[in-house]
């Protein structure tokens, strides 16, 4: 295998799948709708999006081989890829799945927890949060500082760091992505949940994104508000699969007296689901937005009700105190 320059945080195999029939999908960029609106929608070969050149190469102090990374995921995607094909293969014949396939579900729980977390969004989220907490210690300290000053005592303040330096973020990020204690955690959290696939019965196709793991709360936690952890109560998992079927996994403690579709079942999506589908991407995806075709009205009504998701840069999460 020779040196992969540019590396896909999404993989061009899971993207193929919602290409049109002439090979190409389409992408709607949010940066580009901000500056130039009639440029923000085009046509693109899987290879030229999703990506970053070196993304996950790691420095010769950490790894004899720089593209460890990314040669482990693309054993992982392969897997992933037969797992799919099998699954979408049952679904179309069966209208339905068997849930107890033990090694499907391994190897697509394993692929959901790492695409959940290898993305461009991710990574940039992990920095902020280092940053944001950087910030909010050095308040703490400067109001301690004043309260002793206040007193007649001199305090010294030791600087804190917690940034990351760019050439270590591969570093950091490979880290998280391949602790054994996430990944059993993760996996077993997936697996524990009821699996479903939702079939779109409309003409407007499901999106995905460069970020498609998305995780939606129904129940919010009464003190620290989120509940979109991965073994949160009522946490609803899903990555769409192609511009038919997106993949749903359910938190079994709250769903299970609420589903009327038995584990291993399609649950059928009218407008109003996929509406709801395409818009947890919009939400949850960094710049670009993909389609298997030019059917991004929805988009449009999201950058106008809610301009700061059309934000890649926008802080996605809070740091909290006692007092907020």
């Amino acid at each position: 295998m020779g040196r992969v320059k540019n590396q896909h945080y999404v993989p061009q195999s899971y993207l193929q799948r919602f290409c049109s029939a002439e090979g190409k999908i389409f992408v709607f960029d949010k940066v580009k709708f901000s500056d130039k609106p009639e440029k923000s929608v085009f046509p693109s070969a899987v290879r030229n999006i999703a990506s970053e050149n070196g993304f996950y190469d790691l420095p010769p102090d950490f790894s004899a081989d720089a593209q460890a990374v990314e040669k482990t995921f693309g054993k992982v995607e392969g897997d992933a890829q037969g797992a799919i094909n099998s699954l979408l293969e049952e679904v179309e014949r069966d209208c339905g799945f068997d849930p107890r396939q033990e090694e499907r579900r391994a190897i697509l729980g394993t692929f959901i927890a790492l695409q959940d977390i290898r993305t461009l969004a991710f990574r940039q989220t992990y920095t902020q949060i280092q940053d944001s907490l950087l910030a909010k210690i050095t308040q703490m300290h400067e109001v301690a500082r004043k309260h002793y000053e206040s007193k007649g005592e001199k305090v010294e303040v030791q600087p804190v760091n917690l940034g990351i330096p760019v050439d270590r973020l591969p570093v950091v990020h490979a880290k998280t992505m391949f602790s054994p204690e996430y990944i059993l955690q993760a996996v077993g959290a997936l697996n524990s949940h009821i699996w479903l696939v939702g079939r779109n019965d409309t003409t407007q196709p499901l999106y995905t994104s460069d970020a498609p793991v998305f995780r939606h709360p129904h129940v919010q936690h009464p003190l620290l508000g989120g509940g979109a952890g991965l073994t949160s109560l009522g946490v609803e998992i899903f990555l769409p699969l192609t511009p038919r079927y997106v993949l749903i996994l359910c938190e079994r403690t709250y769903f299970l007296p609420r589903l009327r579709v038995k584990e291993g079942g399609i649950i059928s999506l009218d407008a109003n689901g996929v509406r709801f589908y395409n818009g947890m991407q919009i939400v949850g995806s960094r710049r670009q937005i993909y389609c298997s075709e030019d059917k991004f009205g929805l988009v449009r009504e999201a950058a106008n009700e809610n301009p700061e998701l059309f934000n890649p840069d926008r802080q996605r999460f809070q740091v909290m105190n006692g007092a907020d």
